[in-house]
């Protein structure tokens, strides 16, 4: 299975490269001509002065090497591919057998499908990789009493990153769930308070540091939707994949090869096919005029 692990991912890398590095440069030179990164403490400090302002300090500085679109494709898929790969990392936490590799990329496929909006930021794919990094490493701890450190954890990993302490905080209950054989009742419990701490974070912040700010920015994300006051449905039900698909894969048996080589085909040719959809073609061509 290990040999069909390799191809699912080195496929699905050379498919996102060719879709976007050779199909469509422009928008690798679209999102660049829009960022600006410089290195330094306070350009980092003004970044973390705000709730995501990590993953948008990250997403800047990932930004920049996209003014050579070739090179830029490369880091696009790469982060595609680990954004998988931590996927996958969750999805053994939670009893994923190995034969299921493929199907941890398919939030990336959703996710690239969901970039050929050109409004959407590279904050949103850098908070989702940090969210699923953050949760990894709180899993590392082992001490049952670890639940309690969430009290500090979620608010800070929220002030981090924003709209992706939603996922953070879902998969480190499905963690610790599996770890500690925790019921139902208690899943529900620690839902609750997650989600009432969320809150209260939520609305100390609108009132106090960011009260410029409107709601819809506090709770989803600064910087994550180039048009303001908007967020697509798109984008929250990618970030819901990036929960439920190692949910998912814990609950499915061992595949056959056929099974896992009908999942590589379908995760690998998936974004060429639904290009023309994810990519409107009107628009495309002025970024491409614009790009030449």
């Amino acid at each position: 299975m290990k040999k069909f692990n390799v191809i699912a991912i080195s496929l699905f890398a050379a498919v996102v490269y060719v879709c976007y590095g050779v199909v469509h440069p422009e928008w690798f030179n679209y999102h660049e001509q829009y960022q600006l990164f410089m290195f330094g403490g306070e350009y980092l400090g003004e970044h973390l002065a705000v709730a995501s302002g990590l993953s948008g300090y990250l997403a800047e500085f990932v930004a920049q090497f996209y003014f050579f679109p070739y090179l830029g494709a490369a880091i696009w898929a790469g982060l595609l591919v680990l954004m998988g790969w931590l996927v996958w990392k969750v999805a053994r936490i939670l009893g994923a057998d190995e034969s299921h590799l493929p199907l941890s990329l398919l939030p990336s496929l959703l996710l690239a499908i969901y970039c050929g909006d050109q409004y959407v930021m590279m904050t949103f794919p850098v908070a989702l990789i940090l969210a699923l990094a953050m949760s990894l490493g709180y899993n590392k701890i082992t001490d049952q009493r670890r639940v309690w450190l969430q009290l500090v954890l979620i608010p800070l990993v929220y002030w981090l990153i924003g709209y992706g302490v939603f996922v953070y905080a879902m998969i480190s209950i499905l963690a610790d769930r599996r770890k500690f054989s925790y019921g139902i009742s208690n899943v529900l419990i620690f839902s609750g308070v997650y989600a009432a701490e969320l809150l209260l974070t939520i609305i100390i912040v609108g009132y106090t540091v960011m009260k410029q700010y409107p709601f819809i920015d506090i709770v989803c994300g600064v910087n994550f939707y180039r048009e303001r006051l908007v967020i697509p449905a798109v984008q929250h039900i990618v970030a819901l994949s990036v929960v439920a698909v190692p949910l998912v894969c814990g609950l499915l048996k061992h595949a056959k090869k056929a099974v896992t080589i009908t999942e590589i085909a379908v995760v690998s040719l998936a974004l060429p096919l639904l290009m023309p959809v994810s990519h409107h073609k009107d628009v495309y061509s002025l970024l491409t005029i614009d790009y030449l």
